[in-house]
C-alpha cells in the first residue's frame, strides 16, 4: 500500500502544519456533470458562477473550484456585452442552454479543472474519493490521448521564506529533476509539444547549481526573475515570490502575464501527469517526487555533494549515474 509521505519539516515557523493545494486537470466530463458527481459523492453546496465555473463549497476537502481551465471561456467577456442587450443568463433560459452546450462541445478539447484549498499535508489521504467520483464520471486523464496534456498540481505551503530555504529547494528540484525525467514517467506530450512544464534555463541552473551560491532574499529572488520570468515552469516560484514582493515581481512580468499570478506563500510544483482513468494510478506516487525534494532540501550534506556531482560531470549521463547512487544510499529514500 502506497502512503502520503510526510515531509522531514511538517510544521511552519510559525508551528502550523503545512498545507498543500491540489489541482487535477481532465477532460471529457462537462463542469455541470462534474460539479453535481462532486456533490453527490463528497456533499457540500453547490452554487454555479457561470456554465464554466462551479463552487462546491463545505466539503470534508473544504471549498473546491470546478472550472473549464480556459482563459475565454472562465472570463467569458461577450456575457457583459449580450447582458447591456437584456440577454438573460439564468438556469433555462436559451442563453444559459447554449453555453452549457459550449461547455460539453469544449470538454473534448479544453481541460476542465478542480482546484481544492490548502490541506493539511497530513490529510492528504481525503483526495481519494474526489478522485474516485472523477473516475466513475468517466473524466479522461493525460494517458487517454496524446493531445491530453493534463497535469497535476501541488501547491505545497513553505516552511518559511528565509534565503537559504528557498536556495535549498529550489537546488534540490533543480539536481532530481533529470531523474524524474529519465525515469520515463511524464508524459512526451507535456515535455515537448506544450511550454507548460518547461524545465529551468541552463543559465539559470549554472548560476544556482554551485556549492557556494548563498544568496539574500532579494538576490535570490532577482536571480531567479533574470531566467524565469515566466508561469511556465516544471517548478514555478512566482507566486511564492509575489507573496514576498509583488512590486519586484510584477515588474519582472509582461503586463499581460500580471494578474495571471496569484500571490501565495507556497511552491507550485506542476511537473507530475494527472492519469484519472489508469488503474495503476496512484497519487500518492506523484506525491513521492516531491516528498523527494523535500527530503533533498533538508539534507544538506547530499546537496552538497550533488551539487559538486553536478559541477564537475562532463555530460547528463555521467550526472545520472553519481545522482542515482546517492539517492539509492540516502536513508529516506530506501524503498523507493
Amino acid at each position: 500500500m502506497v502512503e502520503f509521505l510526510m515531509p522531514p519539516v511538517l510544521k511552519d515557523s510559525d508551528g502550523n502544519e503545512r498545507r498543500v493545494g491540489v489541482e487535477l486537470e481532465f477532460g471529457d466530463a462537462p463542469i455541470k456533470e462534474t460539479a453535481s458527481a462532486l456533490q453527490s459523492r463528497l456533499g457540500g453546496d453547490l452554487r454555479f458562477e457561470n456554465p464554466y465555473v462551479a463552487h462546491l463549497e463545505n466539503t470534508p476537502l473544504g471549498d473546491l473550484r470546478i472550472e473549464r481551465d480556459a482563459e475565454l471561456l472562465n472570463t467569458v467577456p461577450y456575457r457583459e456585452w449580450l447582458k447591456s442587450l437584456d440577454i438573460d443568463f439564468d438556469a433555462g433560459t436559451l442563453a444559459a442552454e447554449l453555453e452549457q452546450g459550449v461547455d460539453a462541445l469544449s470538454s473534448r478539447l479544453v481541460p476542465a479543472e478542480v482546484v481544492t484549498e490548502p490541506l493539511p499535508m497530513s490529510e492528504l489521504k481525503i483526495l481519494h474519493p474526489l478522485i474516485e467520483a472523477l473516475t466513475q464520471l468517466g473524466a479522461s486523464g493525460t494517458d487517454a490521448s496524446w493531445l491530453n496534456a493534463y497535469g497535476l498540481h501541488f501547491n505545497p505551503s513553505v516552511p518559511d521564506c528565509e534565503a537559504d530555504t528557498l536556495t535549498a529547494y529550489t537546488q534540490a528540484f533543480a539536481l532530481l529533476y533529470p531523474r524524474f525525467i529519465d525515469a520515463g514517467e511524464i508524459d512526451k506530450t507535456r515535455r515537448w509539444l506544450t511550454s507548460y512544464i518547461n524545465p529551468f534555463p541552463n543559465t539559470y541552473l549554472a548560476r544556482i547549481l554551485t556549492p557556494d551560491y548563498q544568496p539574500d532574499q532579494t538576490g535570490f529572488i532577482d536571480d531567479y526573475l533574470k531566467d524565469n520570468a515566466d508561469r511556465n515552469r516544471a517548478l514555478d516560484l512566482l507566486p511564492l515570490l509575489k507573496n514576498i514582493d509583488a512590486d519586484r515581481v510584477e515588474s519582472a512580468l509582461p503586463e499581460a502575464q500580471r494578474s495571471l499570478v496569484k500571490a501565495r506563500p507556497a511552491f507550485h510544483y506542476r511537473l507530475s501527469d494527472c492519469r484519472i482513468g489508469d488503474p495503476n494510478w496512484q497519487i500518492e506516487k506523484e506525491w513521492r517526487r516531491w516528498w523527494q525534494v523535500e527530503q533533498l532540501a533538508h539534507d544538506d550534506s547530499m546537496r552538497q555533494e550533488l551539487l559538486s556531482a553536478w559541477s564537475k560531470a562532463q555530460d547528463d549521463a555521467a550526472y545520472l549515474a553519481q545522482l542515482d547512487t546517492a539517492m539509492a544510499q540516502a536513508d529516506w529514500n530506501q524503498g523507493g
